[in-house]
């Protein structure tokens, strides 16, 4: 396990994947639901290059909490963009992840449609 991958737990559902969210085959990665492996292998292209990360562990980590209760956090949400907000002792610090691709950003989430076709590997 590399410190930035991404590992995300919800209920009896875990990924764990590339900090790009690419599944290698051949190792520990996957999406498993109740101890079951149902993906092994996922690399997601555009024009067929990697994706970069949109942000990092860091960022997403101080814009949520500072870990010591104090500070605080906001969002603001645009149109094709949502900046995350960390204000901790007078030090002001914002994420901006913008969208070039029509979707629905709330401040819940950023929606987007994808049409996915099989490639041959």
């Amino acid at each position: 396990m590399k410190s930035d991958d991404l590992i995300i737990l919800d209920g009896c559902t875990f990924f764990y994947s590339c900090a790009n969210g690419d599944v290698v085959t051949g190792n520990s990665q996957g999406l498993f639901y109740r101890d079951v492996r149902h993906i092994s292998h996922w690399s997601l292209r555009l024009n067929g290059d990697e994706l970069d990360s949109l942000t990092s562990r860091r960022d997403v980590m101080e814009a949520e909490a500072d870990g010591n209760g104090s500070g605080r956090h906001w969002q603001e949400t645009g149109a094709r963009s949502v900046t995350l907000w960390n204000d901790r002792e007078g030090y002001r610090r914002g994420t901006l992840i913008s969208f070039n691709r029509k979707g629905r950003v709330t401040k819940e989430r950023a929606t987007f449609r994808l049409k996915l076709r099989p490639q041959e590997v």
